[in-house]
């Protein structure tokens, strides 16, 4: 749920943020990192402890804005802030909106690959009366409400 409002709500609000601290393009690119970044952690931290050993896997934000010139000056108030998010919701407001369902699209492939992996753990587990199975389908029914599934496929 959290990656499917990323996608949804993160670039307006971004844009908005953005013209109400009167950003330049270079801050809302790294402010919409942030913002990806603490979804990923948040991600990986609903996987722990097992995913740890996956911290690089997780999908990086592939956005960067092109410069813009200098906000405007502070004087013009409430109207300054009004231009300032109409120019960067028609200068980037389309490449940013992409750049989020892209990057929640990765975000949710990742989760999906962790639920594939705890299933073939847990058929491996049953198959050879390995490790823990009761903790392995805890896991994985966890993980498929986090997904929004009650049985999710396997590859």
């Amino acid at each position: 749920r959290a990656i499917a409002e990323f996608s949804e709500r993160a670039p307006a609000a971004l844009l908005q943020r953005a013209a109400q601290a009167r950003m330049d393009a270079a801050a809302l690119g790294t402010l919409a990192a942030d913002v990806a970044h603490q979804l990923a952690q948040q991600t990986r931290a609903m996987l722990a402890p097992d995913a740890s050993e996956d911290n690089a896997a997780l999908p990086a934000f592939d956005w960067q804005a092109t410069p813009l010139p200098a906000p405007p000056p502070r004087a013009l108030g409430a109207l300054g802030r009004a231009w300032q998010r109409q120019r960067l919701q028609s200068m980037f407001g389309p490449a940013l909106e992409q750049a989020c369902r892209a990057y929640a699209a990765a975000l949710h492939a990742w989760l999906e690959a962790h639920v594939a992996a705890r299933q073939r753990q847990l058929r491996a587990g049953q198959s050879a009366g390995a490790a823990d199975p009761a903790q392995l389908a805890q896991d994985i029914a966890r993980l498929a409400a986090a997904l929004g599934s009650s049985s999710p496929t396997t590859s």
